[in-house]
C-alpha cells in the first residue's frame, strides 16, 4: 500500500465512505464447485454509492510481468479536489495456456481484490479459477515491513481517532471495543475505527440509536466529566 505525500483529505473521505458501505453479497455461483462469490462490478457498485459521493476515483493499472508468469494489479483511489491517493497491489498468478482469455480473468480477480484492499471492505470467497489455474485458493501475499507514508497514514488517523475519543468523551480502550476493531495497528482497522466514531458521534443524541453498551459508555463518561 502506497500513499501520497499528504493524506489528510483522503482519510476523511475514505473514513466517511467506509462508515456507510458494506462489503457486497457474494451471489455469483463458481461454475463446477460448491460455492458463490463477488463480481468485480458489485464491488464497483459499492464505490460509485458510497465513495464516489466523498470525492474519491479509482483507477486501475498493471505493473511489471513477474518472473512467475502472473501480474500485479493496482488500484488507485484519489480524492479528486486534493490530488491525494492511496495505491494498493494484488499479484494474482495467469493461466497462460488459456491465451488472453486467462490473462483477463486474471486482471478481473486482481482488480476486485486490490480494490477491496483500497476500500477497506472484507473480501469475499470467490472462484479464482481460471486467474488460478484450477486452484480457488488465492496466492498468500508475504507479509513486508510497513512503509515510511504507511506509518505516516496510520499515524494521522490514529490522531483522528484519538480526537473523536474526546470529542465523544470515551477511552481509547471503549472505542476499541465498541467498534470491535481487532488490530490498532492495522491502517484498515483504524480508519474504521475513525468512520464508526464519526457516526457514533451522530447518532449519540438520539438514544432509540444506540446500542446498551454505546448509551453506556457515554453515560458513564458524561458523569464521571460532571463530577
Amino acid at each position: 500500500m502506497r500513499f501520497s505525500e499528504t493524506t489528510t483529505k483522503l482519510l476523511e473521505a475514505l473514513h466517511k465512505a467506509q462508515s456507510n458501505a458494506e462489503a457486497p453479497k457474494k451471489t455469483e455461483k463458481a461454475k463446477g464447485v460448491n460455492y458463490t462469490y463477488t463480481k468485480l462490478e458489485q464491488v464497483l457498485e459499492v464505490f460509485h454509492n458510497h465513495y464516489t459521493p466523498e470525492g474519491l476515483v479509482i483507477n486501475f493499472g498493471n505493473g511489471a510481468p513477474l518472473q512467475d508468469g502472473g501480474i500485479t494489479v493496482i488500484a488507485r483511489i484519489t480524492h479528486a479536489k486534493s490530488g491525494e491517493w492511496m495505491e494498493v497491489d494484488h499479484h494474482t498468478i495467469t493461466d497462460r495456456q488459456n491465451g488472453p482469455q486467462g490473462i483477463g480473468s486474471a486482471t478481473t480477480y486482481g482488480r476486485r481484490y486490490a480494490l477491496l484492499g483500497a476500500m477497506g471492505l472484507s473480501p469475499e470467497d470467490d472462484d479464482g479459477q481460471s486467474a488460478q489455474a484450477g486452484n480457488a485458493t488465492p496466492k498468500a501475499a508475504t507479509p513486508k515491513p510497513i512503509s515510511p507514508a504507511n506509518q505516516k497514514a496510520l499515524d494521522e488517523a490514529k490522531i483522528s481517532a484519538n480526537d473523536w475519543c474526546t470529542s465523544l468523551g470515551i477511552t481509547a480502550n471503549q472505542a476499541w471495543h465498541l467498534a470491535d476493531q481487532p488490530n490498532m495497528d492495522d491502517l484498515q482497522s483504524v480508519l474504521r475505527l475513525v468512520g464508526y466514531l464519526q457516526g457514533l458521534d451522530e447518532r449519540r443524541h438520539t438514544p432509540n440509536q444506540l446500542t446498551e453498551a454505546e448509551a453506556k459508555a457515554l453515560t458513564v463518561n458524561q458523569q464521571g466529566h460532571a463530577a
